[in-house]
């Protein structure tokens, strides 16, 4: 994840651990940003519920924005010349977006990277009294990229990828299956992605 007020948009030999240099020359990331809040990592600034309600973004937040959702490496200079403004307005206008919590510039590997050519949803019926501790369980999964609890047919809903069939089946039965408190797994396997996108559509200029 890249953060900072100086440099918001890395080259890619500076995005972090989420990728390589190598990778991203061969183009298996995505350099972008997100319009969206998210659980604090640890030691991440992010500002107050209340500063982010107080805060309403305006037309030229919106162009950094689209801009940046659009080529997330996209420099300061450049982005102040598209916009008309001052380099010096455009690096406050990011690092105030970042400080706040409303924006994120984050290297995105693409699961083609990682190995995994295989996606399935997973419906849980889980021990109501474990449910929390089960959903604590499954986020350490390096499989799990979506983890919620839910209403309905299931208590706890996952997304996962999967480098195999029999890489699929070891998640299900050695991993979810050894889960304290997990009563019942229901797979659905991904036969086809049509959409697969990490931003909040926003009204943009």
């Amino acid at each position: 994840m890249v953060r900072g007020p100086a440099d918001p948009v890395a080259p890619p030999d500076r995005i972090g651990r989420t990728s390589t240099p190598e990778a991203a020359a061969a183009g298996d990331y995505d350099g972008r940003v997100l319009a969206r809040r998210r659980a604090p990592q640890e030691g991440q600034r992010t500002g107050t519920p209340d500063d982010q309600r107080a805060y309403e973004i305006d037309d030229l937040d919106k162009g950094i924005i689209g801009i940046l959702k659009s080529d997330g490496r996209a420099s300061n200079v450049e982005v102040g010349r598209l916009l008309g403004v001052t380099e010096t307005t455009i690096r406050k206008r990011i690092a105030n977006l970042l400080a706040l919590g409303l924006i994120e510039i984050v290297a995105v590997p693409t699961p083609k990277l990682a190995g995994f050519t295989l996606s399935a949803i997973m419906g849980l019926n889980v021990n109501l009294e474990r449910l929390r501790d089960v959903s604590k369980v499954l986020v350490t999964l390096p499989e799990v990229r979506y983890c919620g609890l839910s209403t309905g047919r299931f208590d706890i809903m996952i997304e996962a990828f999967f480098s195999s069939h029999e890489h699929l089946l070891e998640f299900s039965t050695d991993k979810v299956g050894s889960i304290d408190g997990v009563v019942k797994v229901e797979t659905f396997l991904i036969l086809d992605i049509s959409k697969f996108s990490y931003e909040w559509e926003i009204d943009l200029p």
